[in-house]
Parts: structure tokens; sequence; C-alpha cells
């Protein structure tokens, strides 16, 4: 037997299956295959255009000692906050309802929009994580992935106690990979940076 035809013999030996594909324009199709190899495609519908994740993001990332970071989903674990001793919660634009009477909790509102002035809760945020930290505790920041508003936050932190945008962004996403402000919030930051670079600039020429 020919090596020709032992091809077709097991191809003879397959059995049709359908199989359904997701594209990323959010179009879904079934690939139809009958048992001699031919193929078809039929359109069945639309879909969300992405990968849906549903898995929780329970990370903890650790910034600073007394800093954390990460979605709302670690503050909807119980027991997870108790775990990693977290002592305060910063809500940032999502309202998070906290099982622990004994942990403090802030909420702002603050929608992640490039456009959102963050400005507006800014100094309330980082008096928030600082007065956690010099009593000792550990204050964790959330949003709702924990990758635009909530980052932003923390960056801006870091910024205040002297580190310049770029190490501060850099920081945290080593110790946060998924970060990603949207571009307002990161246009806000270089302007902080900018003004921080020009008040020491003053300073030496003094």
């Amino acid at each position: 037997m020919s090596l020709q035809e032992r091809i077709a013999e097991q191809r003879s030996k397959l059995q049709p299956c359908d199989t359904q594909v997701t594209w990323p324009n959010g179009q879904v199709m079934k690939e139809i295959r009958t048992a001699n190899g031919i193929s078809t495609s039929v359109i069945i519908g639309s879909a969300t255009g992405f990968v849906v994740d549903n898995k929780p993001d329970l990370q903890v990332a650790n910034i600073l000692p007394g800093l954390s970071l990460g979605s709302q989903d670690v503050v909807l674990t119980p027991g997870l906050l108790k775990e990693h001793q977290i002592t305060s919660v910063l809500s940032v634009g999502v309202v998070s309802e906290l099982m622990d009477p004994d942990i403090k909790h802030l909420f702002v509102p603050l929608l992640d929009l490039p456009e959102s002035d963050i400005s507006e809760v800014l100094n309330q945020c980082l008096s928030f994580i600082d007065e956690a930290r010099k009593a000792g505790g550990c204050v964790f920041v959330h949003c709702n992935a924990g990758v635009s508003r909530s980052a932003t936050i923390v960056i801006a932190y870091l910024m205040q106690k002297g580190w310049m945008f770029e190490d501060a962004f850099q920081m945290v996403k080593l110790k946060r990979p998924v970060i990603n402000p949207n571009k307002g919030f990161v246009d806000f930051l270089k302007h902080m940076d900018r003004r921080k670079r020009f008040s020491i600039e003053e300073i030496s020429e003094t």
C-alpha cells in the first residue's frame, strides 16, 4: 500500500466534528469538518469581540511597605484582606462593601475616562494612604480591574514621595504588570513630573 493510500485510509476513519471559532471582530463561525476531510465555515452569530476572562484577579501587589495594589476581586474575597494584613482600603471609582468592620474604608468617585479630573480626588487619596502607613498599617488601593485608576493613584503617591514619573511607573509595572493607566491619567502624571522637575531646577539655581 502506498503512502497516499495509507493516508486516505486513516482519513476515512476520522469522525465528523464541529469547531466553534470566535474572531477578534466578534464574529462567531462554526467550522464543520466531514469524514472525508472537507471543511466548511458557517457564520452562526456574534459575540463580544474579545475573549472574556472570568477568573478572579486575586493578586495583592506589594508596592511599598504598607501600600498594596490590585483589583476589586481581592476586596470581594472573604479573608484575603486579613491574610495580607490590610488595615485600610481605598476604593477608586468602585463601591465595595467590606465585611470586616475593623478595616478602614474610603471611597472616591472617579470614572476611568481620559477626561476625568483626577486632581479632584488626588489629595484625599494621598492623605488617606499616608495616614494608614504612618499608623503602621497597610492600605490596599483598588478600582475595578486594578489597571488604570488605582494604578494612577499609586504612581502619584510615589511621585509625591520624590519619585519621577518614569521611575514610579516602571516600579508599579514591575510589581503589577497589568497596569495601564488611560492616556488622560498618564498626561496628568507627566504634568506632575514636569512641575516637579521645574521646582527642582528652581531650587538648584537659588
